[in-house]
């Protein structure tokens, strides 16, 4: 019991110790100095990268058919940042598909039949219903 009381005071003690030292900021020591780094802070925020991933992927859309045939927006526009940031010899490489034919939907809807009749979801309305690599079908279910 005795030895149990005197290592929690220790640990306290100790945890003390090493927060002080920290509220106080005297054992900081970087590779660059607290200019440079305030500089790359100021610079580097990360709003530009979540503003592309957002332009990226922020809205499922339904594609126009041109995309299919000469390459999807999304590929074209990160091939131009990587030029933009300095990747002169970006380029892009086409890898086989999976399937023989992709398809392009015009048209999708979900329907509940009973109890009442009622539009669940529509692909003109939220493309984002349409879950990629889907296959058509006309079903109802019992």
């Amino acid at each position: 019991m005795r030895k149990s009381i005197f290592l929690i005071l220790a640990s306290v003690i100790f945890f003390a110790l090493v927060f002080c030292q920290l509220e106080r900021g005297e054992s900081r020591s970087t590779l660059l100095p607290p200019d440079t780094l305030l500089n790359i802070i100021n610079e580097a925020s990360g709003d530009l990268a979540l503003q592309n991933e957002i332009f990226l992927a922020g809205v499922c859309r339904n594609r126009p058919p041109a995309e299919y045939t000469s390459g999807y927006f999304e590929t074209r526009f990160l091939l131009e940042k990587l030029k933009e940031y300095g990747l002169s010899q970006a380029e892009i490489v086409e890898l086989p598909t999976r399937s023989k034919t992709t398809w392009d939907a015009e048209m999708a809807e979900l329907w509940l039949v009973k109890p009442t009749l009622q539009k669940l979801a529509d692909l003109k309305d939220i493309p984002a219903f349409l879950c990629p690599g889907s296959v058509s079908t006309d079903v109802t279910a019992p």
